[in-house]
């Protein structure tokens, strides 16, 4: 222990000590390195190892460790655990959306019955752990078996020599039962450590290679997830992500709900789902009714109002809109309620009206001004078109 942090100490190395690490009951032949502060880094070996390795070659092993720190492979690392957090955070909705598009699997999600539920929960597992398995095994693989024979350089480069790193590894793997030439996804094979050791010894633009095709990949693979996130988060607020929403939402209301007139609220949530979907005659079924309980409902009449404005023959009402749009103004004068109720001038050919109180709306900032700013600019058009044929505007 004295002369392992005695070599740190000389290169300038920080830790909080070496370790003691009795996996498999001290017979594992390995070593290993964790923690981002210096004080708070520790040096891991078992007994096996240090049993079986020289001074020198124990100098070699913590090397190879200082190279981890060194080359911030830690850093990365963790940067690619919070990559994955945030893939998942971007698709995993979206995922969700998908599979409870199904009605079947929608079905085990809802059902009372725990077995159904635990159906669900399987499938809904089976492309996360897939996903997983791919993004670790594969593509973390890749970046752990460079890291490691980065790690390797490093060592060389501090002792100035391979020798003992390589002795150390052909100690390890004869020990191990002369697994040379054993796979693993974490580590390249010990016979091509030591070759590359070696090769890179009487080559040292082998070294420079490595290292920028290392650095390479990972400034492809941060942009690679860069790119997958912001298209995960953009898709969601897409025409398609939306409808598919809205369709999940209006099935899961259909089956929650056997009968609509016992339940003001979800009629009239299932309603605006249905109109949103272009379902016009059954939102306007399930409004109505809704109102009929709930006749002073702002939500209610500026929804319904909205349906008889926009909606095609032979569900539009342009004077039923505009009685509907100004009550729902007088229980509830929000951003919303005005944009409804400027439409509804605007189908009733009352432009000026339209134009005064989609400003109403705008002077409040909501946070859909860019669409109220368009719905400005088309009741501006309207009224200038109107008074350019030589009608009188309203």
């Amino acid at each position: 222990r004295t002369a392992l942090e005695g070599f740190c100490e000389q290169h300038r190395f920080r830790l909080g000590g070496f370790l003691f690490w009795p996996i498999f009951a001290g017979e594992a032949i390995t070593a290993g390195i964790i923690g981002v502060l210096p004080r708070l880094r520790y040096i891991l070996m078992t007994p096996g190892i240090l049993r079986l390795l020289d001074n020198d070659e124990l100098q070699a092993v913590t090397a190879h460790e200082m190279g981890h720190v060194r080359r911030m492979h830690i850093p990365f690392y963790l940067v690619f655990f919070l990559g994955y957090s945030l893939l998942a955070y971007a698709w995993n909705d979206l995922l969700l959306l998908l599979l409870l598009k199904q009605p079947l699997l929608l079905g085990w999600a809802l059902s009372p019955d725990s077995n159904q539920q635990t159906l669900f929960s399987m499938v809904y597992s089976v492309p996360i752990v897939v996903m997983m398995v791919l993004y670790f095994r594969y593509v973390f693989g890749y970046f752990m078996r460079n890291s490691e024979r980065q790690a390797d350089l490093y060592a060389l480069e501090l002792i100035g020599h391979p020798f003992t790193l390589a002795s150390s590894l052909e100690k390890i793997a004869i020990a191990g039962g002369h697994i040379h030439d054993l796979p693993s996804w974490h580590h390249f094979g010990i016979r091509q450590r030591i070759q590359f050791l070696l090769d890179s010894y009487r080559n040292p633009q082998l070294r420079l290679r490595h290292h920028r095709k290392l650095y390479a990949m990972a400034l492809v693979f941060l942009a690679m997830v860069a790119v997958l996130a912001t298209a995960g988060f953009q898709f969601k607020k897409t025409p398609l992500a939306q409808s598919w929403q809205k369709q999940v939402v209006f099935s899961v209301l259909e089956r929650q709900v056997a009968d609509w007139s016992n339940n003001a609220e979800l009629m009239g949530m299932a309603g605006s789902v249905l109109l949103e979907q272009g379902r016009y005659a059954e939102a306007r079924s399930l409004m109505q009714k809704h109102l009929e309980r709930s006749p002073h409902d702002p939500q209610i009449l500026n929804n319904l109002a909205w349906l008889y404005a926009t909606a095609p023959a032979p569900y539009a009402d342009p004077a039923a809109a505009l009685e509907l749009a100004l009550k729902s103004v007088q229980e509830d004068p929000e951003p919303y309620a005005l944009d409804t109720l400027a439409e509804a001038y605007f189908v009733n050919g009352r432009y000026r009206e339209a134009l005064e109180t989609i400003q109403r709306a705008i002077d409040m900032k909501p946070d859909n001004l860019k669409y109220l700013l368009e719905q400005q600019k088309k009741y501006s058009k309207a009224l200038q078109e109107a008074s350019g044929t030589g009608a009188s505007p309203p």
